[in-house]
């Protein structure tokens, strides 16, 4: 493997294990170490920004993807929807699904994922309802991968008691996926 492809490795390790680290260390190692970031790493570096909060640093990233003319992708829209929702901001978190569609880009399941965690994140059952309604209306369907993250996201946000409801609400079918089955 080339040397981006095993930096890029290990910050995927980073990320799914949420090992805080400094994105800006690792791309001045990455530099004195003679590596050139691809588009993969500054993704992953704007994911690690964002998971942190840190919408400065991830908007550095993003003018940096913008400057080589990488293109912006789903992926890295989700990673400014979960960013902007870490940092307490989820009326800009929402409004990144009208900015993806007037760029051209139409929000998917990994968007909408993320806006779904952010709700969890802050303990918002409401506005979760009202997403799963938006993307039932859009044929977009939650799996269980996605009630995972929601569940995943109440967690860290401390609102443990709203877990047992998430759950009841799962188990009631109130908005679940499958309703494309049972038609």
């Amino acid at each position: 493997p080339r040397p981006v492809q095993l930096q890029n490795s290990l910050l995927q390790v980073y990320l799914s294990n949420r090992h805080h680290f400094s994105p800006s260390q690792f791309l001045q190692r990455m530099s004195e170490q003679g590596i050139t970031p691809n588009r993969g790493t500054l993704t992953l570096l704007l994911e690690a920004y964002c998971q942190q909060g840190n919408m400065d640093g991830a908007r550095e990233i993003l003018s940096e993807l913008k400057a080589k003319e990488m293109t912006i992708n789903e992926e890295v829209y989700a990673a400014l929807i979960s960013g902007h929702a870490e940092s307490g901001d989820m009326q800009s978190a929402t409004v990144l699904l009208q900015v993806m569609k007037d760029n051209g880009l139409e929000p998917g399941l990994t968007s909408y994922t993320a806006l779904l965690a952010g709700h969890a994140y802050h303990g918002d059952l409401d506005a979760i309802k009202t997403t799963i309604g938006i993307m039932r209306e859009q044929r977009l369907f939650a799996g269980h991968n996605v009630f995972a993250e929601m569940l995943d996201a109440l967690s860290r946000g401390g609102h443990h008691e709203k877990i047992v409801e998430l759950l009841d609400m799962i188990r009631n079918k109130e908005w679940m996926y499958n309703e494309l089955l049972e038609k």
